[in-house]
């Protein structure tokens, strides 16, 4: 599976079930919501703002999304959508670079021999790493780790069942 298959796979609406536990509060929760993704065409606008935001050359993404979150807990706000584009390494699918908007953030991603694909994020502060694979073509699985100071901060698991049926492989995201 390359990069691209990954994000073929992933399109789509997904009921999602996310618990988090903080190690620093001792405290867990559970959130439950909507989550859509859909391809961006290759000449998007947004592509080519995020890209610049992040001093990236806009001709090396190879696919974008907008990630659409809507929260089925109560009293909880709606939140903004979100763009992710994939610029892979130069000569390799099977890792890079992941840009993220609302707000700016840079993951290197890699997809692991296992379809799992792994996003790391490093500030000078904090450390996530982001493991995201595929039970199925219908369960996708998640978890994260945030640590912080030689210690781990904050651990969340999220099972996201899609809904309705896969969608039909597209090429409207491909930016080759």
């Amino acid at each position: 599976m390359d990069i691209h298959s990954f994000f073929q796979l992933s399109l789509g609406r997904w009921l999602v079930q996310r618990t988090s536990y903080s190690f620093v509060t001792q405290n867990s929760s559970m959130k439950t919501g909507e989550q859509s993704l859909e391809p961006l065409e290759a000449l998007d606008p947004r592509i080519l703002q995020i890209c610049s935001e992040a001093e990236i050359d806009s001709a090396l993404a190879q696919e974008g999304l907008t990630v659409t979150w809507k929260e089925t807990t109560l009293g909880q706000p709606p939140q903004p959508q979100q763009i992710a584009i994939v610029v892979p390494a130069v000569q390799s699918t099977q890792h890079g670079v992941l840009l993220r908007s609302n707000p700016l953030l840079l993951s290197a991603y890699i997809l692991g021999q296992d379809r799992s694909l792994t996003l790391t994020q490093a500030t000078a502060e904090r450390h996530s790493q982001e493991r995201i694979w595929f039970a199925s073509d219908n369960l996708r699985l998640r978890t994260t780790l945030v640590h912080a100071k030689g210690r781990c901060l904050l651990s969340t698991f999220c099972s996201e069942v899609r809904l309705g049926v896969k969608p039909e492989t597209s090429n409207a995201g491909v930016m080759i």
